[in-house]
């Protein structure tokens, strides 16, 4: 993990991958790492929301699907929305298993759910739905 409420260089983090050297992206104005995914959300997002930069905080989310109930993905997109964030997520599981909860909770947020890549390794398919099942006027 690695973060900087300044930004972090793309071609810089790439770099640090490849001599896997991410500690070295870190900040040393935030906090050490967090012990898991929800204190790494809060710490984050409240650290980013501290500045300038908070009007498009975007988080990815793309966890292993949860075959049985969509976690954990389904609770790291309600964490990320509830702290004003917007997320993204290639995982079936939060669409499949959470999609009316978490549309409601980003509209009630103000922030977006995308949720592209999650059938078919890419096809657009929630998109092209949501288009074309619309009503023609």
């Amino acid at each position: 993990m690695a973060l900087d409420p300044d930004e972090i260089n793309p071609d810089q983090a790439l770099q640090a991958v490849r001599d896997n050297a991410l500690p070295d992206l870190h900040s040393d104005n935030v906090r050490p790492c967090a012990p898991d995914t929800f204190s790494f959300l809060e710490t984050a997002l409240n650290e980013l929301n501290s500045t300038k930069n908070s009007t498009g905080l975007v988080v990815v989310e793309n966890t292993p699907l949860g075959l049985r109930d969509g976690q954990p993905g389904v609770d790291h997109l309600r964490t990320a929305l509830t702290l004003g964030a917007h997320v993204i997520t290639a995982n079936k599981g939060p669409a499949a298993f959470a999609h009316r909860e978490l549309v409601d909770l980003a509209e009630r947020s103000k922030r977006k759910f995308l949720y592209e890549g999650s059938v078919l390794d890419g096809l657009p398919v929630f998109s092209f739905f949501a288009t074309c099942h619309q009503p023609y006027e």
